[in-house]
């Protein structure tokens, strides 16, 4: 039988699956990349993430980004928006971490709160979705039209696709919570009452189990 009990546990593990698929998408330095074959044969690749890019024909492979060389000139604006979209991509992972701790709240606590545990979660996983969405949306109008992408070439790397499935996961969660608590609401609480309350165990239990409570009652 399913339960919100279950319900709350399931997502409690699908949230965190989304917590931990953002966090990886944060410390990869490929949320962009770029290759390409030299005349001489040689593969060039650079790859840039939210605090980090790496290259194979540097002394040091990854170094910060962006750094003061990449915000010269007219790349300035470049360097706020991604440092802005940085900072929401870790706003996103903090509401995602809350929520993880507000499901294993709610999972292992009493039914009621079981009842009212949606009314947290559901808004704050299409928060956190929300501002997944942002990101993403910055990453790919960046790549279309800061300078620094203006090289043909370039594209969405594993870091990226990595954010977009911790998206995905979140706003499903959001929308699977959200009608299984409908659905099922009051079950619960149901259940606790027939097993705790002698006239509702006596109505529905056996002749016997029917006249304790009656005698009970008088």
């Amino acid at each position: 039988m399913v339960t919100l009990q279950l319900v709350y546990k399931i997502a409690f593990a699908v949230i965190l699956a989304a917590t931990g698929m953002v966090l990886i998408a944060i410390v990869s330095p490929s949320w962009a990349s770029y290759s390409v074959t030299t005349a001489a044969g040689e593969r060039l690749h650079l790859s840039v993430g939210l605090y980090r890019s790496c290259s194979n024909n540097q002394a040091e492979p990854c170094q910060p980004f962006p750094n003061p060389t990449v915000c010269e000139g007219d790349r300035e604006g470049f360097c706020t928006a991604w440092r802005t979209l940085g900072f929401i991509a870790y706003l996103a992972e903090i509401v995602l971490l809350v929520m993880v701790v507000c499901a294993l709240i709610v999972a292992v606590g009493p039914p009621k709160r079981r009842e009212v545990g949606w009314k947290i979660l559901v808004p704050g996983l299409i928060i956190a979705a929300s501002l997944q969405l942002w990101s993403v949306s910055m990453v790919e109008y960046l790549l279309v039209n800061a300078s620094m992408f203006k090289v043909p070439g370039w594209k969405m790397d594993s870091a990226a696709w990595w954010f977009i499935s911790g998206m995905l996961v979140a706003a499903a969660s959001a929308i699977g919570l959200g009608v299984a608590s409908v659905t099922l609401e009051g079950r619960e609480t149901e259940g606790s009452l027939t097993l705790d309350d002698p006239l509702l165990a006596g109505e529905r239990g056996t002749p016997e189990a029917r006249g304790a409570a009656a005698v009970e009652g008088q």
